[in-house]
């Protein structure tokens, strides 16, 4: 009993931390019960507006129901124009050593580009670390992938390696580097590849999955050459 409350504890201390308050202008779309988790602004339809990204939660965190939503400003207005489910292996689960995987600034918009950071980082362990990124941008009034990097730390060694997927030029680029004091740019390599079999995407059709199944997807269907 006492190993369960504080596991619950954990992990609505951890959820305390980055819940942020909700505007009043946002009660109509966020039900009473949630919270926000993470948001930016920034204009993803270039029309000149600040539109917004939003992930909410509930408050109850017995709950696992984390969503994404999108408003862009019209009229002076926030419009509702998208809302997607997040899976539920996002939320920390301390029992097999899984933090949560939206950290303090889950979502950015920067270039008329929004992009999802996912990130795994074994909390029983200091071996590794991976972080996911998907980039979408709105085009023909749909979210599209654009891009997608995966970043993997190998933290005893302190290897770097990059893979940076461009959706728009079928390009893969893989960067591999050292975060050793005695690393230099001569020991950053660089290969680029030219992918044949590129699966595209939306954002309402992906699945996102937890740490490297969406990279190795990739890799699978467009093995180095």
């Amino acid at each position: 009993m006492i190993k369960i409350t504080y596991l619950l504890f954990l992990i609505s201390f951890s959820s305390v931390c980055l819940a942020e308050h909700t505007p009043a202008s946002l009660h109509k779309f966020i039900p009473q019960n949630y919270e926000i988790l993470s948001q930016s602004t920034g204009d993803l339809n270039n029309d000149g507006k600040a539109d917004l990204a939003i992930i909410i939660q509930p408050k109850n965190y017995k709950i696992s129901d984390r969503k994404l939503l999108i408003l862009f400003k019209q009229n002076k207005s926030d419009n509702l124009i998208l809302t997607k489910k997040l899976p539920e292996w996002t939320y920390p689960d301390h029992e097999n050593c899984l933090p949560d995987a939206f950290q303090e600034q889950a979502i950015k918009i920067r270039k008329q580009a929004l992009s999802i950071i996912f990130n795994s980082m074994s909390t029983c362990s200091n071996w590794y670390g991976s972080t996911n990124t998907y980039h979408f941008k709105w085009i023909n009034n749909d979210f599209k992938l654009i891009g997608f990097d995966y970043d993997f730390t190998q933290k005893n060694t302190g290897e770097v390696h990059n893979t940076s997927i461009n959706y728009i030029t079928n390009n893969r680029k893989i960067t591999q580097s050292s975060m050793q004091p005695q690393s230099s740019k001569d020991q950053t390599k660089v290969t680029c590849q030219h992918l044949e079999n590129l699966k595209y995407y939306t954002l309402q059709s992906i699945q996102f999955k937890p740490e490297d199944y969406f990279i190795n997807g990739i890799l699978k269907d467009n093995p180095t050459q």
